[in-house]
């Protein structure tokens, strides 16, 4: 059976019942958290030994087979994913470590054959609820992708028939409440619950990029740790010239009207969230204001200091240093330039970020705003996007997980031949979408370490 092929016509039905339940909402919000721990423990399917049946729709960078990965044992995987380049990548990565079956498109799968699972995981598309995109809600997005919710949840109804103790974990962006209500109630009814609120994490405490994410989990809840990880932890050095962006492209981020553009440094505390169509040149994304290191970046000599040239010398930390000599005393160790940016209004009345050089090389005073103290040199400022390394530590992804791809559509594939043999480098347009387009590979392996936990407490309490 297909499931809502004239979806339209459950809208009237599907709407009255939504606000019929958003009238309680105050009362029953809290089910999930009034249920007691021994309530929610039920005798698990698995083991650490016998590993995790798993069910991932819309599977995108597979973030739940990198979670588990060296961590626990994946006993089978049904993925669904349409992305040709996300398969490719997929099949890079994990084919032949576990069983795999490709369950195709999800809107095609027949919710009456479905296998047993002890999770399924879904990080279902984001553009019809995002507060940076339509916020339509589940029926107002002309490519009906709100629509496919009805797909996942009528898919966790049949799996629930089959593990009355199925866990789920569903991911989307942060949205307007009254839609977040709507959704909360179709995926609470799918598992027998009136509502089932999400958690609010932010994977900017156990990564360099803030990424805050709704999860509906019916598992144990926790918290994140506050892991001391900063964007200069990931950034990478002297990174290719293909990242760079053109002066016209800098200024549309700078004066963006919707006012989001933003440029990181080496000393911001966290950097933006990557999403699918960074590679776009959107405006509105996350960029990184840099400097080229391919030679000694000297500003130029102090004035204000007597002795040879040699020691007036003025550098850029950020770049190569002058060999340091037992003889630092006399204004003899390097001198680094420090300067600020400052909002400064134009001649026609608009404001721009320029940047202020202090003459006396102390620093301006330490405050919250990073941009008050930027050691730089003007011949190597420059602005770029992040680079696909990057975007995949903010993901928490190895280095080069979304570098090569295998194409076993592709008319040329041998099943006979090692993958490697066949494996072909993924554009950076494709590499930046599979990085955007999914979980933040930590965040999820949290989510991972609850749900064995929960096992073996409840297997205990059970014995």
């Amino acid at each position: 059976m297909h499931l809502f092929a004239a979806a339209p016509a459950f809208q009237n039905i599907l709407a009255a019942k939504i606000l019929k339940q958003l009238r309680i909402i105050s009362v029953i919000s809290n089910v999930i958290i009034a249920l007691t721990t021994k309530e929610i423990l039920m005798q698990f399917n698995f083991t650490e030994e016998s590993g995790l049946t798993v069910m991932s729709l819309c599977d995108g960078n597979s973030g739940i087979s990198h979670a588990l990965k060296d961590h626990y044992k994946i006993r089978h995987l049904y993925r669904s994913e349409i992305d040709p380049y996300a398969n490719a990548n997929f099949t890079y990565n994990f084919d032949g470590k576990f069983p795999i079956t490709d369950l195709g498109d999800l809107k095609q799968i027949d919710v009456n054959n479905l296998p047993t699972v002890d999770l399924l995981v879904c990080g279902f598309p984001c553009q019809s609820f995002s507060l940076s995109g339509l916020m339509g809600g589940i029926y107002n997005d002309h490519k009906d992708r709100g629509l496919i919710i009805f797909y996942v949840v009528e898919i966790i109804k049949k799996l629930k028939e089959k593990n009355p103790n199925l866990r789920i974990l569903l991911e989307n962006v942060v949205m307007k409440k009254d839609i977040m209500n709507q959704l909360s109630i179709l995926i609470g009814n799918a598992i027998g619950l009136p509502i089932l609120e999400p958690m609010k994490l932010n994977s900017g405490d156990v990564s360099a990029q803030n990424r805050v994410r709704l999860y509906w989990w019916n598992g144990l809840s926790f918290e994140l740790p506050k892991l001391d990880i900063v964007f200069a932890d990931i950034m990478e050095r002297d990174c290719d010239e293909v990242y760079d962006l053109s002066d016209a492209h800098k200024e549309r981020v700078l004066n963006a009207e919707r006012g989001k553009g933003f440029f990181y440094n080496v000393d911001s505390p966290k950097i933006g969230t990557i999403n699918a169509l960074y590679a776009k040149n959107p405006t509105d994304g996350c960029f990184i204001e840099d400097y080229k290191l391919d030679k000694l970046n000297q500003l130029g000599i102090a004035s204000n200091i007597k002795g040879m040239d040699c020691i007036k010398r003025v550098y850029d930390r950020n770049g190569k240093f002058p060999t340091l000599t037992t003889s630092q005393g006399g204004h003899r160790q390097p001198k680094v330039a420090i300067g600020a940016f400052r909002g400064r209004y134009n001649k026609d009345g608009t404001t721009s970020q320029q940047l202020e050089l202090r003459t006396d090389y102390k620093t301006n005073t330490l405050t919250t705003v990073q941009k008050d103290n930027v050691s730089v040199n003007l011949e190597h400022l420059r602005w770029r996007k992040i680079s696909v390394l990057e975007a995949e530590r903010m993901q928490t992804m190895e280095d080069g997980t979304t570098e090569f791809g295998v194409f076993k559509e592709h008319k040329d594939y041998d099943p006979n031949l090692h993958l490697h043999l066949q494996k072909k480098k993924l554009s950076n347009t494709q590499r930046y979408k599979i990085c955007g387009n999914g979980f933040n590979v930590a965040t999820i392996r949290y989510f991972m370490d609850a749900l064995f936990n929960e096992m073996k407490q409840s297997n205990r309490e059970v014995a």
